[in-house]
């Protein structure tokens, strides 16, 4: 449904678009853009509408629909344009930044992963600590896998599930999706939370 949603609603320009995309996209996952930071004794007053409007304000006036044309709707990341799928989720968290005063980087993976499918991986606590969890039973590190949900590492994220990627495909022989590897990881998580019914492992 999300795929559909944003395929019928591709512009990051329009601001009732991306109101639409960010609210049907943020509520669905848990990573809504009203949700805010404040500092100090400052109470932010705002009604959670005028938040997000204020985010596609900014999603709008950014670089993020010029940045986003330069990638196909099929380009597959590669090794070679991770810099390039960096700075536009960068640029993305940026400008919901204005909005909220927080990081927003597991949303900006998100609604860019249903604009270019192939192209960005999700990031959130569930799919990290489920990579975690192949990286042990495979006896690899899994380093910084708490904090690779900062925006500033979204880079080393998505080398890891490119990473991750490879070994399945060479494993299956077949090639797989960004959306494959998520629920995959999805598919640890659903277990009792400790991987306590087996975990999923990889053929050979």
């Amino acid at each position: 449904m999300l795929y559909d949603a944003v395929a019928a609603n591709p512009s990051n320009t329009d601001r009732a678009q991306i109101v639409g995309k960010l609210m049907l996209i943020g509520r669905t996952y848990s990573a809504s853009v009203e949700r805010r930071k404040t500092g100090g004794d400052i109470k932010d007053e705002r009604q959670a509408l005028e938040v997000v409007i204020a985010a596609a304000e900014a999603v709008s006036a950014s670089k993020c629909a010029k940045l986003l044309s330069a990638v196909g709707a099929n380009d597959r990341l590669t090794y070679d344009r991770l810099q390039e799928a960096t700075a536009i989720h960068r640029e993305l968290c940026e400008a919901l930044t204005l909005a909220n005063k927080r990081e927003n980087s597991s949303l900006a993976s998100k609604y860019l992963h249903f604009h270019r499918p192939e192209f960005f991986p999700i990031v959130d606590s569930y799919v990290r600590e489920g990579w975690s969890w192949v990286m042990d039973e495979l006896g690899q590190s899994y380093r910084g896998w708490r904090v690779f949900g900062k925006v500033d590492r979204y880079k080393d994220w998505s080398q890891r599930v490119l990473q991750l990627r490879d070994m399945i495909e060479e494993s299956l022989c077949e090639t797989v999706s960004l959306r494959q590897i998520d629920n995959y990881l999805l598919s640890i998580m659903s277990q009792d939370g400790r991987g306590g019914w087996g975990l999923p492992r990889l053929l050979g």
